[in-house]
């Protein structure tokens, strides 16, 4: 797991994180928020996945990619994306930690951590803990760290604790996000 976390602070080492103005210049799995999905998947692969439709919304859709050959680190990627023009507004990068919150929370310390001394004070940081909107019976819960930049777009570290009702394993997710995606998430999908 030690080897797991110097992979991934070394990969995120290697982008501008503190000279960026907002996040388009940082990368999951090598692709970036603004990105046309179709610039990374053929239409034939993303036509296999299937589209997650918010409850309320339609602007933008999520599809996730899970165990691909190119992955250095995550077991799953979730791209969200306009679904007219393919344009990417959010990427997520998945670690499992299946009945293992304590483990992911752990890690989740670590990486806050390591982004915390590379962003310095170019971000504000946002701590959130709140049940997930997803689940109606309010045991699921989300532990957050937002690294928000001045334009509102944000990199976000996430545990995830879904209640065994779900059909979701726990995990931890590094999170990019454009601010139009974050203001879509607080205003419409689930509203």
């Amino acid at each position: 797991m030690k080897r797991l976390l110097l992979i991934l602070i070394l990969t995120l080492s290697f982008q501008s994180w503190t000279k960026a103005d907002d996040i388009s210049d940082f990368q999951i799995e090598g692709i970036s928020v603004g990105d046309n999905l179709l610039d990374h998947f053929s239409k034939e692969e993303i036509n296999k996945r299937d589209i997650f439709y918010y409850p309320k919304s339609k602007k933008f859709v999520g599809i996730s990619f899970a165990n691909q050959n190119f992955y250095k680190i995550f077991k799953s990627v979730q791209f969200t994306f306009s679904e007219n023009d393919k344009k990417i507004v959010g990427i997520g990068g998945r670690i499992f930690f299946p009945n293992d919150i304590q483990g992911c929370l752990k890690k989740k310390d670590e990486i806050v951590k390591e982004l915390s001394e590379m962003f310095g004070n170019e971000v504000t940081i946002q701590e959130v803990n709140k049940a997930h909107q997803a689940d109606k019976s309010g045991k699921s819960k989300i532990t957050s760290i937002y690294f928000i930049f001045k334009n509102d777009d944000a990199v976000k570290v996430n545990c995830y604790d879904w209640d065994k009702n779900m059909k979701y394993k726990d995990a931890l997710v590094l999170n990019i996000d454009a601010f139009e995606y974050r203001n879509f998430l607080s205003n419409e999908a689930y509203k």
